[in-house]
């Protein structure tokens, strides 16, 4: 008889990118490591507004049991598991696990001019966010609620992230096909919250705004101005 492990991600992911980012890498790796071991179930909690919370995996392991805990949360880090991830074998003690910090972005989806959704692309901000972070975050998933859209975001600290966003995006990367496009606004980020392990870590964007802003911090919008994202005030 085989056992089971039961995997709970601290990770806010869409079912579809929880099955990118880790059920298929676990696949892979057991049905080459563990011939007979495989992903048996997975599911996302989610909160009243179906945003997800936090994602679950089940595993079947057939085989060298005792190094299978290892190898299943050896995959899940090496996809960027966040801390405060944990696994059980079987009635076993439940093992932490995780390597990375995450950060939400909100993006106000309601409460902004019209024209500004009108002339708004999110493709923009996405890579302008993936050019400040560099190798210091990458998004791993995202969710579109009734009021807000949510841009979530993991690395080593979310802490220089979020010092990271708060300096500007830089620069979006130009698109030679629309050489001519007039520049955009895009929704307010109306709110920046760290999904650290630790709650006493949680930043607060500062460095490159404006003084009005650094007052304020979870209540500010970028625009994009002539190629550059800029602060504003909303």
């Amino acid at each position: 008889m085989g056992s089971r492990i039961w995997i709970t991600l601290n990770a806010r992911l869409r079912p579809q990118d929880r099955g990118a980012r880790s059920e298929i890498p676990l696949r892979e790796i057991l049905g080459a490591s563990m011939p007979g071991s495989k992903v048996t179930g997975g599911g996302t909690l989610l909160s009243a507004d179906r945003e997800p919370l936090v994602s679950d995996i089940d595993v079947d392991i057939e085989g060298d049991v005792p190094g299978a805990l290892e190898l299943v949360t050896g995959v899940l880090e090496a996809a960027g598991a966040p801390t405060g991830s944990r696994a059980r074998l079987d009635e076993g003690p439940p093992v932490l696990f995780g390597v990375t910090e995450g950060l939400a972005v909100y993006l106000n989806g309601t409460d902004l001019p019209g024209e500004v959704y009108a002339s708004s692309d999110i493709d923009d901000l996405i890579a302008a966010l993936a050019g400040s972070l560099g190798a210091e975050g990458d998004m791993q998933s995202w969710w579109h609620g009734p009021r807000e859209t949510a841009l979530y975001l993991y690395g080593p600290s979310a802490a220089r992230m979020a010092e990271l966003i708060a300096e500007g995006p830089g620069p979006v990367p130009p698109r030679p096909a629309l050489p001519h496009r007039p520049a955009r606004t895009h929704p307010a980020v109306q709110k920046l919250t760290c999904e650290c392990h630790t709650p006493a870590r949680t930043p607060h964007p500062g460095g490159g705004m404006s003084e009005h802003l650094r007052k304020a911090p979870r209540n500010y919008a970028w625009g994009l101005c002539g190629g550059e994202w800029v602060a504003t005030s909303r």
